[in-house]
């Protein structure tokens, strides 16, 4: 969970007067990167099992071979991956190695933080 104070006392434990500043709760977040990793995990499966399934069909080429069908096939499946069909699965491929990488950058990010945190504190803290 990650909280911003304003300058009046709410239910996170903002006091009056206080600059604005951002609180997290480390195990919150923690807690949330995981949940969000598994069900990365399980959308990258999925997809995967999907896109074998996809290249199949394409493979089959269900369109013909004739010129209609090879207009319609250029159409659907252009050269460009960034477009028609290959777009689409491009952009999920890429969508789902972003999901997976996420949660793990983000308990890293958190750790990090309070990591820093807490050497602060301590060169901070009057012998």
């Amino acid at each position: 969970m990650v909280s911003v104070c304003t300058n009046a006392r709410d239910q996170r434990g903002c006091v009056v007067g206080q600059p604005l500043e951002t609180r997290i709760n480390p195990a919150a977040v923690l807690a949330g990167a995981g949940r969000l990793s598994r069900v990365a995990t399980d959308f990258d499966t999925a997809w995967a099992d999907l896109r074998d399934r996809i290249a199949a069909l394409h493979a089959a080429a269900p369109w013909g071979t004739d010129e209609v069908g090879q207009e319609f096939r250029q159409s659907y499946l252009p050269d460009d991956t960034t477009a028609g069909a290959s777009g689409v699965m491009t952009s999920l491929t890429d969508l789902s190695s972003v999901l997976v990488a996420l949660g793990p950058e983000i308990a890293r990010a958190v750790s990090g933080s309070v990591e820093a945190d807490e050497e602060i504190g301590r060169t901070l803290r009057p012998q």
